[in-house]
């Protein structure tokens, strides 16, 4: 019961984030293709890439952009461990590692004004491959 109600609150709160940026039939798309993902477990990713197709094209980036990715991708990893009744511990776990990328980017992009020539993509995926690869190497031991 807890999970089906913490699931119909994230839909919500995604939704409402996606009623604010954007207009009325993007606005339904999404909305109709994320609530698609209950029911079939492709619909979720189908979700997550026109959501950042949406996102790129209607050049809505910064913390918003981010916020609403992070919000589809809890959604959408969420309804999955709902589905296989995952542990709560996992639901954790999840939150943790997508919101992790809001500090990430932020650091990538004070990193990016002394580094001129490379973008905040750019500097966002090495950084995140080299914590990547720290955590690996850490815990493989």
């Amino acid at each position: 019961m807890i999970r089906k109600l913490y699931l119909g609150v994230l839909f919500t709160i995604t939704a409402y984030l996606t009623y604010i940026g954007f207009e009325e039939r993007i606005f339904l798309a999404l909305t109709l293709v994320s609530a698609l993902s209950f029911l079939f477990w492709w619909a979720g990713y189908a979700y997550l890439a026109v959501l950042g197709i949406a996102l790129v094209y209607f050049n809505q980036g910064g913390l918003y952009g981010l916020s609403l990715l992070s919000l589809g991708i809890i959604l959408v990893e969420s309804t999955h461990l709902t589905r296989i009744k995952a542990p709560m511990r996992h639901y954790g776990a999840l939150f943790v590692a997508v919101i992790m990328a809001i500090p990430v980017y932020y650091i990538a992009q004070i990193v990016s004004s002394y580094l001129p020539s490379l973008s905040n993509t750019t500097v966002a995926a090495l950084f995140l491959i080299s914590i990547y690869m720290t955590f690996y190497l850490v815990l493989r031991r």
